[in-house]
């Protein structure tokens, strides 16, 4: 009877053997992101030659329009690759994404707090450049966002008030920085 360790082993060894590249997994971040504040970080495997799965997620503590928000999103993300997962060459991909968002507002001098959570669903398109380890991607993407039909905001006294909080389409410029190994 095996034990454990050799069953891992033989679990790890034929999930890598699946690839055929020299290179099984992507870490990677949105310098983009960085400098505006948004801490982010995405992590890739290569499933087959030219399909990888990724997990991934953000932090950001910012002020727009005088609303304080507080967002965390977490997302999975598939990708096809033209060439082999990770090798230079385009990709197209998809992703479903979690985002949550705390709220902070001041309405008719009343300061109200609220929380939101959507789902999203995300198209990406772009061009990956990899020098041995080091790589870089540029490219865009489009998507939707749903949250919902309101949101409840609360004040400090308990009073509440409801908020119309349509889904919205996304779109934009992704760049990642990534070490693949």
């Amino acid at each position: 009877m095996m034990n454990l360790k050799y069953k891992v082993f033989f679990l790890i060894l034929c999930l890598s053997s699946f690839t055929v590249h020299a290179h099984n997994i992507n870490v990677r971040t949105n310098p983009i992101g960085l400098l505006m504040g948004s801490n982010n970080l995405e992590a890739q495997y290569a499933l087959v030659d030219n399909w990888s799965l990724g997990v991934g997620g953000t932090l950001w503590e910012t002020t727009l329009l005088d609303v304080d928000f507080k967002a965390t999103e977490g997302h999975v993300r598939f990708d096809y690759w033209w060439n082999k997962a990770f090798e230079q060459g385009y990709y197209a991909g998809g992703q479903i994404s979690q985002l949550n968002m705390d709220l902070t507002s001041e309405i008719d001098d009343e300061e109200f707090s609220g929380s939101i959570s959507s789902l999203g669903l995300i198209g990406q398109f772009g061009h990956h450049w990899q020098w041995d380890h080091f790589n870089v991607a540029l490219g865009g993407f489009l998507g939707v966002y749903d949250f919902g039909d309101e949101v409840e905001l609360e004040d400090d006294n308990g009073n509440t008030q409801k908020e119309n909080v349509p889904a919205f389409g996304t779109w934009g410029v992704e760049l990642f920085i990534g070490w693949a190994f």
